[in-house]
């Protein structure tokens, strides 16, 4: 029996090691390489990326789910807008802001996908969108879209957490 309990232990030992390991992994995906990963290979609309290299993301949660914005962003801009240009930035809020209803505290992460196509004059909210928001919601965050002249700007924000240092 002490023989089994040690085998166990051993097993236990090295799967908890394999997961942290993993987990390590993940927290360090490289969003930037992503995001511009995502951007390539488009002809319409070319894709700039813009990433302020102080961004930090704090786990593969908030990545996967700037990412799914970025992807989707991209996707309503190719099919509905028309648009020859796009632009993705990831910036770090440095201080406390409410302009446009995009209230941002210190250290938020904000994610904005920009064209300049011709827009929506009525937006609807499909799946897309709506699946964004609550993606976010769940996540503390939240999304603003804003007509542009022309295009449209999607700003999805995410909220620092508490034991992640500025």
């Amino acid at each position: 029996e002490r023989a089994l309990c040690q085998t166990l232990t051993d097993e236990l030992l090295s799967d908890i090691r394999a997961v942290v390991a993993t987990l390590r992994e993940h927290e360090g995906i490289d969003l930037a390489q992503a995001l511009n990963q995502l951007g390539s290979g488009w002809k319409r609309p070319l894709v700039t990326v813009l990433i302020d290299p102080h961004v930090c993301v704090p786990n593969l949660d908030y990545a996967v789910a700037l990412l799914r914005v970025a992807q989707e962003g991209l996707t309503n801009a190719a099919r509905h807008s028309n648009a020859a240009k796009l632009e993705i930035t990831l910036t770090q809020q440095l201080t406390h802001s409410d302009a446009a209803t995009l209230i941002a505290n210190p250290g938020d992460l904000i994610l904005c996908v920009s064209d300049n196509g011709s827009g929506a004059p009525k937006l609807v909210r499909g799946n897309g969108l709506n699946g964004m928001a609550e993606r976010l919601a769940a996540l503390g965050g939240s999304l603003q879209i804003t007509q542009l002249t022309p295009g449209l700007r999607l700003a999805a924000r995410l909220p620092m957490l508490e034991d992640t240092p500025l």
